[in-house]
């Protein structure tokens, strides 16, 4: 009940700009029960998302404790942009010891660029997402929070090698995009894709960014997370002591731990699969 009441607090407090209030409230409280159902009931959800594809789905602006972002009601743009989105997990972007450069690896809409450089203060941020739709509302997060002259954006995947990759993600659901082997038959309407793919450190090369710099990195690339491990060994040697890596970790991710481990990275903290790593001697 108490989650219940904080999420309903935050859909009436929540700024909002070319919407009613009545509206965001319903369609904020039924995108949090679609998520919840999705995760109960993969039948269920996939039947209630292939629905909604039908209803008209117009961007508008909310504000809130985060920042300012583009929403719109059927997809995780309303959920991932809120306040109550992984609370539990913001806290970890003061863990660093220093604060020059936040990496954001599938930065999705933005909000833990716009938290790194807002709220905890890091000086300049890259941030890099695949899926050219989601990199669109980024980008337009990234102007309405006015940090643009902090916020590199780069709008490719990130693996082991340069190429081209399969790319494909859930409408409904934009922080769901991954890289394929081949495109899946899936009753969820996806984005399929092609899409350029380089490795973090050809992308620090690029941009021109000195991996010592780099002080935390976000890492959330669904199941591409030690391919994309394999195309930053030079950042994870040159990372300074204090320094964080934030990703998701599960049972059947040895290889990504002892990856971590062989360049000193040591979990710290853990919240279910999130987990923090920090660089020690």
């Amino acid at each position: 009940m108490r989650k219940i009441s904080q999420i309903f607090d935050i859909a009436l407090h929540t700024e909002l700009k070319g919407e009613s209030r009545v509206n965001f409230v319903f369609f904020f409280l039924f995108t949090c029960g679609l998520h919840f159902t999705f995760s109960r009931s993969h039948t269920l959800g996939v039947f209630i998302k292939r629905i909604s594809s039908y209803f008209p789905n117009e961007p508008f602006i909310i504000k809130n404790k985060v920042g300012s972002f583009e929403v719109a009601y059927f997809n995780d743009t309303i959920f991932t942009s809120s306040e109550y989105y992984e609370q539990s997990l913001e806290k970890w972007l003061g863990r660093s010891q220093h604060k020059q450069i936040f990496l954001d690896l599938g930065a999705n809409i933005g909000r833990y660029t716009i938290l790194a450089l807002k709220k905890y203060h890091f000086e300049k941020a890259l941030s890099v997402e695949a899926n050219p739709y989601t990199f669109g509302i980024l980008s337009t997060n990234i102007k309405l929070n006015s940090i643009e002259k902090k916020a590199i954006l780069c709008p490719t995947a990130i693996g082991n090698a340069a190429g081209t990759v399969k790319f494909q993600v859930d409408r409904h659901h934009l922080g769901g995009g991954s890289v394929v082997s081949e495109y899946i038959d899936n009753p969820i309407p996806y984005v399929q894709v092609e899409v350029p793919m380089i490795t973090v450190d050809q992308v620090l090369v690029q941009q021109v960014v000195i991996p010592s710099h780099v002080d935390f990195v976000k890492i959330d690339v669904e199941s591409f997370t030690y391919q994309v491990l394999q195309g930053m060994e030079s950042l994870l040697k040159s990372m300074q002591i204090g320094s964080c890596i934030m990703i998701e970790v599960g049972k059947d991710d040895a290889e990504v731990v002892a990856v971590l481990k062989q360049n000193n990275f040591y979990i710290v903290e853990q919240d279910v699969r999130d987990t923090l790593f920090q660089k020690r001697k």
